[in-house]
């Protein structure tokens, strides 16, 4: 039995997913380049986005996720209302849908592993860089770790809890607090005070030229448990939060004698925030200084 295909029916099914209201048209070699065409544009804007600033990143995620589907459905509305009646098409929509959803999620699978990730963080360990609920991408293409990176790992004492820490020392590197002073290979890590950010003190703290914030508690108490030293092993690098007086990390791992962590335990290097509950945050790369507000009067003093 032959039936027109309802436009209507074929829009709402290419906003589902691109491609499906041309296979609902009878038009199946269409569709399946439509969707085709709609996943190469995903992966191609997962490798990209590494090398590309957060806000255009994230609009360009937009224009994908709504723009193809908006064009492929007016594109199929459009077909069907000058199509003549055609065989009943249910079965091949059917099929159809399960094999985009198959490929979709063989793409999406195939991204998160080797390209990009989101990821959250459920604590304030890293604040004032990243905040409790921050949901934020992540580069998972090969890297070797810098001084300075933010990255996601495997906690070297159970490798099912994944941390965002920063890294500030690479392998052979002695590291050093005293004070809440960080040092490398017995040179103190330059920092400036920012201010005051409700009962912490905010401070830039630069490595290797990179500066980043760094939250602590009291200016001259020993947060850190007094004068404490470790040596980076090969293979393996040092990692700290930026609230440094409320962040489990290299310096307490191993029941609180400190341990680095493996190279392999290192999954990805945070790239930006895409989701946050202030929404100022949403696009903000985690690769530079966002200041807090109330923060910027001292911003000049420390170079920023």
């Amino acid at each position: 039995m032959k039936a027109k295909p309802r436009a209507g029916v074929a829009l709402l099914l290419s906003l589902i997913l691109p491609g499906l209201g041309q296979v609902y048209g009878a038009k199946p070699s269409t569709g399946a380049t439509i969707y085709g065409a709609y996943l190469v544009l995903l992966a191609a804007g997962a490798y990209l986005a590494p090398s590309v600033a957060g806000e255009t990143f994230l609009y360009g995620l937009g224009v994908w996720f709504f723009g193809v589907r908006f064009a492929a459905a007016v594109d199929a509305y459009r077909q069907s209302k000058k199509k003549a009646a055609i065989a009943s098409s249910t079965g091949l929509v059917v099929q159809a849908l399960i094999a985009f959803v198959v490929a979709g999620q063989v793409s999406s699978y195939v991204i998160r592993q080797n390209l990009i990730e989101a990821f959250n963080s459920p604590s304030a360990s890293m604040s004032p860089t990243v905040l409790v609920g921050d949901q934020f991408f992540v580069d998972k293409r090969s890297f070797e770790p810098k001084r300075g990176d933010l990255i996601v790992f495997e906690s070297p004492e159970n490798r099912s809890a994944e941390f965002v820490k920063r890294v500030v020392g690479l392998p052979g590197d002695l590291i050093e607090m005293s004070k809440g002073q960080l040092s490398i290979n017995g040179v103190a890590v330059d920092r400036c005070e920012l201010g005051k950010l409700g009962e912490q003190t905010l401070f830039v703290e630069k490595l290797d030229g990179r500066s980043h914030l760094i939250a602590v508690d009291s200016v001259d108490g020993p947060g850190d448990g007094g004068e404490r030293q470790w040596r980076v092993d090969h293979g393996e690098y040092f990692v700290m939060g930026d609230n440094r007086d409320n962040s489990h990390d290299s310096r307490n791992f191993n029941g609180g004698r400190g341990a680095s962590v493996p190279r392999d335990h290192i999954k990805a290097r945070a790239l930006l925030v895409w989701w946050a509950a202030d929404t100022d945050r949403v696009g903000v790369s985690l690769n530079e200084i966002t200041l807090p507000r109330g923060i910027e009067r001292g911003a000049d003093d420390c170079g920023l």
